[in-house]
């Protein structure tokens, strides 16, 4: 996918089938449906559809939160949560969120490697907070 121009109808069903996919699962854990619901929303954010992106990204973090999920699960939820705000055009929850995920993340830090974090920073840092 040509990433400055993004078919959202491709992202859409790739993110449903794997959506899908870990439905059907018999392994699959909290997690696994956590990162599914965050891949969807963030595909409804790119296609500017902000109920189904304020969906997936509740979704996301009531998994995370009923799981008590941490780390990069809790990073991606509150990630979808402020983008999902943006959208909304709630600045000031969008900005907690962004803030709350940020500290986490620098609190993860080591323990999540370079890229890693390098990838969570740059997801973060394309939220843009106008207003």
């Amino acid at each position: 996918m040509d990433s400055d121009n993004p078919d959202v109808s491709e992202m859409l069903a790739t993110a449903y089938s794997s959506f899908y996919h870990w439905l059907k699962r018999e392994d699959k854990t909290p997690s696994d449906i956590s990162t599914a619901h965050w891949l969807l929303a963030r595909v409804h954010y790119k296609a500017k559809q902000t109920d189904l992106c304020c969906y997936h990204a509740e979704k996301t973090l009531a998994t995370v939160s009923k799981n008590n999920l941490i780390g990069l699960d809790k990073v991606s939820a509150l990630e979808v949560m402020s983008k999902s705000e943006v959208l909304k055009n709630n600045i000031e929850n969008a900005k907690q969120y962004k803030n709350e995920g940020l500290a986490l993340l620098e609190d993860l830090g080591a323990e999540i490697g370079e890229a890693e974090y390098g990838y969570c920073l740059e997801d973060y840092n394309a939220i843009e907070l106008a207003g």
